[in-house]
């Protein structure tokens, strides 16, 4: 089985340039090179707007998912730039929305293969609720896989790149770890988005964190603050064979 994890397109307004960035073509080059990967399987770990959320945006990014014959194979969570209801209207998840104090979309999700599922958690807040704690706590109870694939927007730990470590972790990232930290005999990997870098940690012998490139650009690791790395769009394959994992990033020159 074949995933793509698509994260942090950040569409702007028709004909908005932010950092000199045409940032609607790199999400068409990289949906296009995706595509070519024939994948079973995409996962957008949220960001979609570019900073305020719009109505047009999320049109406009479902009519190329549709154009290119994706809409019934895309799946995700929303990212602290998403409305989540339009969100989930976008990629038709309404029925998985949760309603509490807010609309927060979260779900698992069920995967063709003997060792993985699908966990989706929503942190469009900058937080995980307390309703979603508890239900993922319940989720991984009942769990039955060897193997599990977390995907959520922000990276559940510090991963040494300055500026998004000091100010835009997950705020209660630590809560969710200890959660997680329970299942010693469960290999997770955590695919995530918001950093806008590539980086895999070896957090524990069972849990690593994927952070994915965003399509539209790449930061410093070290800068104290949000400093261009580089401007080529990228993206993440994963490939589940048998009980293993592949995975590996994917950039349009």
């Amino acid at each position: 089985m074949r995933i793509i994890q698509l994260t942090d397109s950040h569409i702007g307004r028709a004909g908005e340039t932010p950092l000199g960035i045409d940032v609607r073509a790199h999400f068409r080059q990289v949906i296009e090179s995706a595509v070519s990967h024939d994948p079973d399987l995409i996962i957008h770990t949220g960001d979609i707007c570019l900073k305020e959320p719009t109505e047009e945006a999320y049109r406009w990014t479902a009519d190329v998912l549709n154009e290119c014959g994706l809409q019934d194979k895309i799946i995700g969570v929303p990212g602290n730039h998403d409305e989540v209801i339009q969100f989930a209207i976008m990629l038709d998840l309404e029925g998985q929305i949760k309603y509490s104090d807010q609309a927060e979309l979260y779900y698992q999700y069920e995967l063709d293969t003997q060792a993985y599922d699908l966990i989706l958690l929503d942190s469009s807040s900058k937080a995980i609720s307390t309703n979603q704690l508890s239900w993922f706590r319940n989720a991984l109870k009942e769990y039955q896989k060897p193997k599990l694939i977390l995907c959520v927007h922000h990276p559940p730990i510090l991963c040494s790149v300055r500026y998004m470590d000091q100010h835009h972790r997950l705020e209660n990232g630590l809560e969710l770890m200890k959660i997680i930290e329970e299942y010693q005999d469960l290999e997770i990997d955590i695919f995530c988005g918001h950093y806008h870098v590539e980086k895999t940690i070896r957090y524990s012998m069972n849990i690593n964190v994927h952070i994915t490139p965003s399509s539209y650009v790449q930061i410093s690791h070290d800068a104290p603050g949000f400093v261009l790395d580089h401007s080529r769009p990228g993206y993440r394959v994963i490939d589940l064979i048998d009980d293993c994992m592949m995975t590996y990033v994917v950039y349009i020159d």
